[in-house]
């Protein structure tokens, strides 16, 4: 028997200003299978100096795409949330 599932991806760019520019600090992903048993979070830093200057806008921005990850685990019928 042919079991397909679908994929949900997320992506995001979290930001902060410096001067007059817009830098990307982190690249954060969540792939998400319809079956509801797989998950896979990334994050990646582009900009540690930024990261450690910033950590408070930063971390704010990180709780928000977590929280619509968690929104979309819903959804998809997620028993766990993290």
């Amino acid at each position: 028997m042919l079991n397909i599932d679908e994929n949900t991806g997320l992506n995001g760019n979290i930001t902060v200003a410096d001067g007059d520019k817009t830098i990307t600090v982190l690249l954060v992903s969540c792939n998400l299978n319809s079956s509801a048993t797989n998950l896979l979070f990334s994050v990646n830093v582009v900009n540690k100096d930024l990261l450690t200057s910033n950590l408070q806008t930063i971390q704010q921005q990180l709780a928000d795409f977590k929280t619509q990850v968690q929104n979309k685990m819903k959804d998809l019928g997620y028993q766990i949330t993290f």
